[in-house]
């Protein structure tokens, strides 16, 4: 029957729905902490580097490969100086991901400001030192890794629930429901009624009415069937 099977197909999209929901929740949380964590570490990025600025010597790869020394985190450093949208390196120490010829366009927004921008696993960062129109500090940090574990874990958990959700859903309202149907049309037709399983409270009102419409159809009683008036 076409309502068994809407039927079914709702206590399988109910639970789905719900679901389906609270992993967009829970991927816009995790998404929101994820930008806030690399907010966070831009700018402790943007400190650092304009703290370096400061600094004497930087001239020298010697004062360069001792702020690596006292700061473990820098994976390269080095004063540059901007001409005509290209770099030229004054110090360095590290390895460096610099093109002299085509630099990074943050290089040439930190002769404005400040800035620190990611390329691939690594942030890089640049302020301009001061005093100088074209000189700037330059460095390189990893960035931090961001596990999806928990994601992948709420995930599992929140389509688990739903599965069990359609199991119990099915097994408590659907089959009940279909088994009183597969047994009130055997009974109508004269064949053998079949109990394939047991009731559940949800379906034991409609198994008893329509027991009484089987009964009714069998002696012959005329079946009165009502209407509600129609809502205003």
């Amino acid at each position: 029957m076409r309502f068994l099977k809407t039927l079914q197909l709702n206590c399988v999209l109910a639970p789905a729905v719900v679901v389906a929901l609270a992993v967009v929740v829970l991927a816009c949380s995790w998404r929101a902490q994820f930008d806030e964590r690399r907010a966070g570490e831009r700018a402790g990025l943007l400190s650092a580097i304009s703290a370096l600025t400061l600094l004497e010597a930087l001239d020298q790869d010697a004062a360069l490969d001792a702020l690596r020394e006292a700061n473990p985190a820098w994976t390269g450093l080095a004063l540059v100086e901007m001409r005509d949208e290209r770099v030229q390196i004054m110090a360095a120490s590290g390895r460096l991901r610099i093109d002299p010829r085509d630099p990074d366009r943050g290089l040439l927004a930190a002769l404005a400001a400040p800035s620190a921008w990611g390329a691939g696993p690594q942030w890089l960062a640049a302020a301009k030192v001061p005093g100088s129109a074209t000189r700037l500090v330059y460095g390189e940090q990893p960035r931090s890794p961001v596990s999806t574990l928990p994601l992948a874990i709420g995930v599992f958990v929140l389509v688990t629930v739903g599965g069990f959700l359609a199991w119990y859903l099915a097994r408590r309202i659907w089959r009940p429901i279909a088994d009183v149907t597969e047994q009130t049309e055997a009974a109508l037709a004269g064949r053998p009624v079949r109990v394939t399983s047991v009731l559940s409270d949800e379906s034991l009102a409609y198994r008893s009415t329509l027991a009484q419409l089987v009964e009714r159809s069998r002696s012959g009683a005329p079946t009165v069937v009502t209407s509600a008036p129609p809502s205003p």
